[in-house]
């Protein structure tokens, strides 16, 4: 006995142009076009087969369930900017979190699992970052005086085999605070002059210096000699004779 019999799957616009069957005794369902899990991860087709009965025919359907298992095919995304710009005092203490990076994964299971790190521009060491929840900590002292920027490139990494990774610029800008003394060129001057020079005759320049920034390092000179008359500006203190008084 030969049996003859056909298949069709009613489908839904969804489910359109996704699956086709292969028109045998057994059918057997086809792909028509890529998977894709993150839009549709299952399928519910509705399976008929029809016998070619020419005075009756009979029919039967049948449920199928598919399932579309997840590959990692998508890499982690950050919801931070692409570039970020992060300001930090360089009297921060040692071990505070400075930031946390966050980023998503389309994926399932360990292909969405995200480990973060510092791939390069970390200078010294200075900065560690806890790999699972992306916190940012300072690992060592700053000081604005010797460096007073960093660019690092964080990146964030699945967990699947091979793992897709993603990567940003973050740009670590240190704030300077006043925590450097002005110093003098010298902290002990001796200067021999006549008692008859001329009034306004310029006896000695005295010069500081501030290694701070803006009014941090701006060093005003006082003087508490009395004998003499006291010219001052920003940087340097200039003392000049004078008539004594009488």
């Amino acid at each position: 006995m030969v049996l003859m019999a056909t298949f069709n799957i009613p489908l839904s616009k969804e489910m359109a142009g996704v699956f086709s069957l292969l028109m045998t005794l057994q059918a057997k369902s086809l792909f028509l076009k890529p998977l894709d899990r993150e839009s549709t991860a299952h399928y519910i087709l509705t399976v008929m087969a029809r016998d070619l009965g020419e005075d009756i025919s009979h029919n039967t359907t049948a449920l199928v369930s598919i399932d579309v298992l997840d590959e990692n095919d998508n890499v982690p995304r950050f919801d931070n900017a692409t570039t970020k710009l992060i300001n930090i005092s360089e009297n921060a203490i040692v071990g505070s979190r400075i930031f946390t990076f966050s980023a998503s994964d389309s994926d399932l299971g360990v292909n969405a699992e995200i480990t973060f790190s510092v791939a390069s521009g970390n200078f010294k060491e200075t900065f560690r970052i806890d790999g699972p929840s992306g916190s940012l900590y300072l690992a060592r002292p700053l000081d604005y005086e010797d460096k007073n920027n960093y660019i690092l490139n964080v990146s964030a990494s699945d967990g699947g085999t091979p793992k897709l990774t993603t990567t940003i610029k973050v740009v670590i800008k240190i704030l300077d605070v006043n925590d450097n003394a002005p110093r003098f060129s010298s902290t002990a001057v001796v200067r021999q002059i006549e008692e008859s020079i001329p009034p306004n005759t310029p006896v000695v320049t005295l010069t500081a210096q501030d290694r701070d920034s803006g009014v941090n390092g701006k060093s005003f000179l006082t003087s508490h000699i009395k004998i003499h008359q006291v010219i001052i500006s920003p940087c340097n203190l200039k003392l000049v004779s004078c008539t004594p008084p009488k």
